[in-house]
């Protein structure tokens, strides 16, 4: 039994334990209906993907790239069903260009909305610190130039190529290592600072305890 304590009858001690106990359940409830909340409108936009016809094609977010150049990499076109498979593989072809650090495709009603953040572009590239070699036979290794897409993951190519040139020559300690200024416009100047490091080779060949080893097959040896 309750006592009747705090000036509170026993009527409203027993109203203020429903509501306690009735608590954990509302806020279950509660609960539960965030999660469909959340969950609901992403399997409605999934089989929204494959339900009525593509009307307008809209392309944002683009600066240099023409809107008619990234519909030129899609797998579908106004008048066509829409359909996840080709949405996606729509996707990957985009970002398979190297053209875009980001892309997302989206429907709008029986519009698509495809947004993009272009790559920047090259402006110019340049050598620090090469002397053992020219700077037109490094050009010759990388495959970055001067108005195409940048990223860092050709720039990253073109670094290991540098550096197996520059072990081809004996230079095996040489170092690069790229830096970036941004420009105006989405530009980029990259710079390769190299550091050459010395020339390595072969000093001179000893042979201890070699018992089966003649004096001829030493002086072939020498003489190669």
């Amino acid at each position: 039994m309750l006592p009747a304590s705090n000036g509170l009858p026993v009527k409203n001690k027993l109203l203020s334990l429903t509501a306690l106990c009735r608590a954990p359940f509302l806020a279950s409830l509660s609960l539960a209906a965030a999660f469909h909340t959340i969950t609901a409108p992403a399997a409605l936009a999934q089989e929204d993907l494959h339900e009525g016809t593509v009307r307008t094609i809209i392309v944002e977010g683009n600066q240099r790239i023409e809107a008619r150049t990234v519909q030129s990499y899609l797998l579908f076109q106004p008048g066509d069903r829409f359909n996840a498979e080709r949405i996606d593989l729509s996707l990957k072809t985009l970002f398979a260009t190297g053209l875009f650090a980001d892309v997302s495709i989206d429907r709008r009603g029986d519009d698509v909305v495809i947004q993009v953040v272009e790559n920047p572009v090259v402006n110019r590239i340049t050598f620090e610190g090469n002397k053992a070699l020219k700077e037109d036979k490094l050009r010759e290794e990388i495959q970055i130039a001067a108005r195409t897409p940048f990223t860092a993951a050709r720039v990253s190519a073109d670094v290991n190529r540098m550096v197996e040139l520059y072990r081809r020559s004996g230079r095996f300690s040489a170092r690069i290592r790229p830096e970036y200024k941004t420009l105006s416009q989405n530009r980029v100047d990259v710079v390769f600072v190299i550091e050459e490091g010395p020339t390595s080779g072969v000093r001179g060949i000893n042979f201890i305890a070699c018992p089966s080893c003649s004096r001829q097959n030493f002086d072939v040896i020498k003489t190669m």
